[in-house]
C-alpha cells in the first residue's frame, strides 16, 4: 500500500488539455446534461481548463462504486501486478466542478478528488434520459455505442491512451467499462481481484431498463465517469512521466433494443 502511495507523490498524472464529451439519442429519447431542465437529442460537454488525472482503478459495482488508487505498472517490478489484497489504497471522492468552471459542469460533478492525497482521479458527467413522447416507451435502453478519440503528441501519448476508460452507469443499478481505445490491455482489469468485463468499442449494451419514462420525475439517470485504468499494461512510467494529451473526445451513444431489432442491427 505504501509503494502505491508513492506513486502519487512523484507526480504521475495525466493532464488533459481540452476534453469534449457528447451524449447523443435517437428512436424518442432525449437527454439532459443540466439537471433536467434542457432536453436534446445531443448533449455537449466541454472543457476549457486542462485537468490533470491520477490513475486508478474500480469494482464497477453501481450499487456501491468504489475507486483505488492504482500504480504504474513497472513502477515495482517485484509487485507490479495489484491483485493482492490491500495492495490498493482506498479513495474517497469528492465532485466538484472542474477550475476554472465551465458551465456543463455543475455541482455534485465534474473532478472526483480524494481528500487525503489531494489528487484528482476520475472526471463525472451525469446525464438523464427520457422519452420524448406524450406516453412512455415500452422498450428496453440500449447503449449502441461509446468512443473516444486522443490528440497524440507522440509514441508515449498513442500507447498512454489505451488505458483509457469509460464507465456508464445506468439507472443507478447497471455498469459497463468501455474501453474505447484499439489495443487495449483486455487481461489486467480488477480492483483487488475483483474481475471487470470490459465493452470495446463498437460493441452495444443492453441494459435492465425496459420502460422509459416520459417525465422529468421519472427520468433515467445516467452517470458517465472518465478516467485512466493503472492497471492497464500502457499505463507506464515511461508513458505518463510529463505526458500531456491535448485533447480527447468522447461520444455516448443511447437507443433502444426494439429499434435496433427492426432494423437488424
Amino acid at each position: 500500500m505504501g509503494g502505491g502511495y508513492a506513486w502519487f507523490t512523484m507526480n504521475k498524472e495525466v493532464t488533459v488539455s481540452g476534453l469534449q464529451v457528447q451524449a447523443t439519442s435517437d428512436n424518442g429519447l432525449v437527454i439532459s446534461g443540466d439537471a433536467k431542465t434542457t432536453w436534446l437529442t445531443a448533449w455537449n460537454v466541454g472543457m476549457t481548463s486542462s485537468v490533470s488525472l491520477a490513475p486508478t482503478s474500480t469494482n464497477a459495482n453501481a450499487s456501491s462504486l468504489a475507486w483505488v488508487s492504482a500504480k504504474s505498472h513497472d513502477f515495482n517490478d517485484e509487485d507490479s501486478e495489484q491483485t493482492a489484497e490491500g495492495a490498493y489504497t482506498d479513495l474517497s471522492l469528492t465532485y466538484s466542478a472542474p477550475s476554472p468552471a465551465n458551465g456543463d459542469f455543475g455541482t455534485g460533478e465534474g473532478l472526483g478528488r480524494d481528500s487525503t492525497s489531494g489528487f484528482d482521479y476520475v472526471l463525472l458527467k451525469k446525464l438523464f434520459i427520457k422519452a420524448s413522447g406524450t406516453e412512455a416507451l415500452g422498450e428496453t435502453l440500449k447503449i449502441s455505442d461509446v468512443t473516444a478519440t486522443v490528440t497524440a503528441n507522440g509514441d508515449e501519448t498513442d500507447q498512454l491512451s489505451r488505458s483509457l476508460r469509460v464507465l456508464v452507469v445506468v439507472n443507478n443499478a447497471q455498469s459497463f467499462i468501455y474501453a474505447p481505445i484499439e489495443n487495449y490491455d483486455s487481461t489486467i482489469k480488477w480492483k483487488n481481484t475483483t474481475t471487470l468485463t470490459l465493452v470495446p468499442t463498437g460493441t452495444a449494451s443492453t441494459t435492465s431498463v425496459t420502460s422509459i419514462p416520459n417525465t422529468d420525475a421519472g427520468a433515467i439517470p445516467v452517470d458517465i465517469y472518465i478516467y485512466f485504468e493503472g492497471e492497464d499494461d500502457a499505463c507506464k512510467s515511461a508513458n505518463i512521466q510529463g505526458i500531456t494529451l491535448d485533447d480527447i473526445s468522447i461520444r455516448a451513444q443511447f437507443t433502444t433494443q426494439a429499434a435496433q431489432q427492426t432494423t437488424g442491427g
